[in-house]
């Protein structure tokens, strides 16, 4: 039953790390000082979002999270309001999901469901729509940490 298991150890979450960041599709943030401030976050939070990565799939469809476990996950955490709908969270599930590059297929889980690194990127992305598009916070960054708080 736990053969496969393997304790995490700094080197293997680093490896995460760049394995997510590599794969993620943000480039809707043009600075790529930016972006590697971005990276620089999730770096110094990834136990955190990945225990909550694994949390969500627990209760959703593991081990991949669905777009409806998606939406009430965002929805629980009060992010709804009238600048930002369900919808939008909807959106911004199917925009991680679309764009796959090939060499990247064989570790999508599904067509349907939110993998590890696109939950990742679905964080930059809500932070963008919640934060910085409305003109709220003018850098992507400080929006994902605001997101976080």
């Amino acid at each position: 039953m736990f053969s496969f298991w393997r304790e995490d150890k700094d080197l293997n979450i680093l490896r995460g790390i760049a394995f997510d960041t590599e794969c993620w599709k943000i480039r809707f943030v043009k600075s790529e000082e930016t972006q590697k401030n971005i990276k620089e976050i999730v770096i110094a939070n990834f136990w955190l979002l990945k225990t909550l990565f694994i949390e969500l799939i627990a209760n959703s469809q593991y081990p991949a999270i669905t777009r409806d476990d998606f939406a009430k996950w965002v929805s629980s955490l009060g992010l709804i309001d009238a600048q930002f709908l369900i919808s939008d969270a909807e959106r911004l599930f199917i925009a991680c999901k679309a764009g796959t590059p090939p060499e990247l297929e064989k570790y999508v889980l599904s067509d349907r469901d939110m993998n590890r690194y696109e939950f990742v990127e679905s964080l930059v992305r809500i932070a963008d729509q919640k934060y910085v598009v409305p003109k709220l916070i003018e850098d992507h960054g400080e929006a994902l940490k605001d997101l976080m708080l």
